[in-house]
């Protein structure tokens, strides 16, 4: 679903009268120019001030709706370990990794919400693949931008992964 200009104007970032980015629209609640990130009478060689009282604001989300089944198997199926670096990583709360889209989901790329288009990947490892930092070959090897091998991407009988994702994957970073 793509919104039009009207509609997504409520949404959009919008200009202080000083000319710094605001954090939100008046429409939606959000403070305009009070907690902009650029103070124009600071020096640049000390940390911002920050703000003791940060205030808070409403606003609304468009997303994929996603099918965490879909996810939770995948992290099951590998124990929750990193199928890059084989690391789990284990939280006081219990055992943490994210199920991540090989093809991503939504414009442009509508890629499906499904078994064979999931990794278990540790959260480093999840950001490397979002932006393009890391790739996997046809061969299941994973690289890194510069076309450097990192290792082998592990995987199990049941799970199987769509080289046609993978190669969505690499055209879409431009690898």
């Amino acid at each position: 679903m793509r919104l039009t200009d009207a509609e997504a104007a409520p949404y959009s970032i919008d200009r202080t009268s000083n000319g710094t980015l605001g954090s939100g629209s008046a429409a939606t609640g959000g403070a305009t120019g009070a907690r902009s990130g650029v103070d124009p009478g600071r020096k640049s060689n000390g940390p911002p001030a920050g703000t003791l009282n940060p205030g808070h604001s409403a606003g609304v989300t468009v997303r994929v709706i996603r099918d965490t089944a879909v996810s939770n198997w995948v992290k099951n199926l590998y124990h929750y370990a990193c199928q890059v670096c084989d690391y789990v990583l284990d939280l006081p709360v219990g055992k943490y990794a994210e199920g991540a889209h090989i093809r991503a989901l939504g414009t442009p790329h509508d890629g499906p919400d499904t078994v064979d288009n999931m990794l278990c990947l540790c959260p480093t490892h999840h950001l490397l693949l979002d932006k393009g930092a890391i790739f996997i070959s046809d061969t299941f090897d994973v690289h890194d931008h510069h076309g450097n091998y990192v290792s082998v991407l592990t995987r199990k009988p049941q799970h199987l992964i769509d080289l046609a994702h993978i190669q969505y994957h690499r055209a879409a970073s431009g690898l």
